[in-house]
């Protein structure tokens, strides 16, 4: 009995013995394999982590060089154009430059100066307002005149002196009056008029109107070796020819019928309100010496010269002063005394 007990303990042990060995190999098994699957798994992150770190090394030292080469290529810039500077500032010093060279340098910035200045400045016309006075023609009293001129550039810088020419056209209008005793026959209307033989007009006002359209040239002085004075003052001389239309009129008159010297009739009773105009009678032996122009109106031409001064205020505005004499053909000369306020286009 004892005995089958014993084989019975023995044959257990030697089963659980057999299990527990079995069991351990499968258990070491598995923890072998988990524990390779876990290396397997750390080292692959590791490959992989530092082949990341590689590649981003490689990537950041790309990066440097290029940056490197960049600012060498600058700094390589840098110094070649500072040598160049250097060469072409010691060309400029050392160089020595060709008579020819030089003066074909010098007249081309001359011309260009001269282009760029031209073209900030006016054409060279002018246009100007002319109020002043006159002494009247035929020694009548002193009056007023105005003007307006119209000046176009002919020649900028002459040949001769280098002066500036220009045309000049000019019209004014004056007028002057006189008093004193003017007797007038009337042989030619005494019939029509009914009058005595010997009646005369008596007048003791005169009063002259002319017009004169002025043809000519000016000459300005615009180089006189006084480059500060020169640019605002400019002196001129003028010259031409002018056109006068002169109208005269005789006023406070009257018929002498008696040949007292008094008017016994009027001159608005006989159908002239406003006087006589010179030439509807005979001209009066008073006027006739003074050389004044008979007829309703009469066209003279003069002769003129004078000079006067224009004065820059900017680059487009000027004022200044002007004086003529001008000499009348046939007798009578007046001379006029203007200032003048313009502008130049």
């Amino acid at each position: 009995m004892d005995r089958s007990r014993s084989a019975a303990g023995v044959d257990f042990a030697l089963a659980f013995y057999h299990i527990y060995s079995a069991w351990g190999y499968v258990v070491k098994r598995y923890i072998c394999l988990i524990l390779g699957l876990v290396i397997l798994g750390s080292w692959g992150v590791n490959v992989a982590t530092a082949g990341e770190q590689e590649a981003r090394a490689v990537t950041t030292e790309e990066l440097r060089a290029i940056q490197q080469r960049v600012q060498q290529l600058e700094d390589n810039l840098r110094v070649r154009d500072e040598r160049i500077r250097q060469l072409e500032e010691k060309l400029a010093i050392h160089e020595p430059v060709s008579p020819k060279a030089s003066s074909v340098r010098e007249q081309h910035g001359t011309h260009l100066s001269a282009l760029e200045a031209e073209r900030d400045t006016p054409f060279g016309g002018e246009f100007a307002v002319m109020p002043g006075g006159q002494d009247g023609p035929f020694d009548t009293s002193t009056d007023f005149f105005i003007a307006g001129a119209l000046n176009v550039p002919l020649v900028r810088h002459d040949p001769l002196f280098g002066q500036k020419l220009l045309g000049e056209v000019m019209i004014g209008y004056g007028r002057s009056t006189d008093t004193g005793v003017f007797t007038t026959p009337l042989t030619l209307m005494v019939p029509s008029m009914g009058l005595p033989a010997g009646a005369r007009i008596v007048s003791n006002r005169l009063e002259t109107k002319f017009l004169q359209v002025f043809l000519g040239a000016k000459y300005k002085l615009v180089d006189y070796g006084l480059a500060q004075l020169q640019r605002s003052i400019q002196p001129y001389f003028v010259t031409g020819l002018g056109l006068n239309v002169i109208l005269g009129r005789t006023g406070k008159a009257g018929v002498d019928t008696d040949g007292d010297g008094r008017p016994d009739v009027t001159l608005s009773a006989l159908g002239f309100p406003g006087g006589l105009i010179g030439g509807v009678t005979p001209e009066a032996p008073e006027l006739w010496r003074r050389g004044f122009p008979t007829g309703q109106g009469n066209i003279k031409l003069a002769y003129s010269i004078g000079g006067g001064l224009d004065v820059k205020l900017t680059e487009r505005l000027f004022c200044g002063m002007d004086a003529r004499y001008n000499i009348l053909d046939g007798g009578g000369d007046y001379a006029t005394y203007t200032g003048k306020v313009g502008f130049l286009w």
